[in-house]
C-alpha cells in the first residue's frame, strides 16, 4: 500500500505546476494534471485494498479450531468493514457520474460526504 500512497501523495501534492496554479488558474501559463482520472484512479486503487483487506482474513479464520458457528460469527464482525469498501464503491459511482458537473462545490460535498 505503501508503495502507491506515497507517490499518490505527491502527485496530488504537485498537481498543478506551479502548485499556486491550483487555485491561480491555468491562464498565467501553469498546467494541471486531469483531477477527475487523478482522483478516480485514487478511487479504484483503495477499493482494491480494502477488497483485499476484507477478504484476507477469511482463510486464517477456517483454519481456527473453533467452531464453525464461532467462525461465521468473527467472519461477520469482520465483515462489518465491508460497509466502508460498499460507501467507496458508492463515492466512486457518484464520481463517475457527476464529476462533468459545473456545480463542483456540489459534486464535492457529495464525495466528501461518502468519505
Amino acid at each position: 500500500m505503501l508503495c502507491y500512497y506515497i507517490p499518490a501523495l505527491f502527485i496530488k501534492i504537485f498537481f498543478c505546476e506551479p502548485i499556486s496554479a491550483y487555485w491561480l488558474g491555468t491562464s498565467n501559463g501553469g498546467k494541471c494534471l486531469d483531477q477527475r482520472k487523478v482522483i478516480i484512479a485514487d478511487s479504484v486503487i483503495s477499493i482494491a485494498g480494502d477488497l483485499w483487506i476484507l477478504v484476507l482474513p477469511i482463510p486464517l479464520i477456517w483454519s481456527l479450531q473453533m467452531t464453525s458457528a464461532k467462525k461465521m460469527r468473527v467472519i461477520g464482525i469482520l465483515g462489518a468493514g465491508g460497509l466502508a469498501t460498499g460507501f467507496s464503491i458508492w463515492r466512486l459511482v457518484i464520481m463517475v457520474a457527476e464529476s462533468n458537473t459545473t456545480n463542483t462545490t456540489w459534486f464535492w460535498i457529495h464525495c466528501v460526504l461518502t468519505a
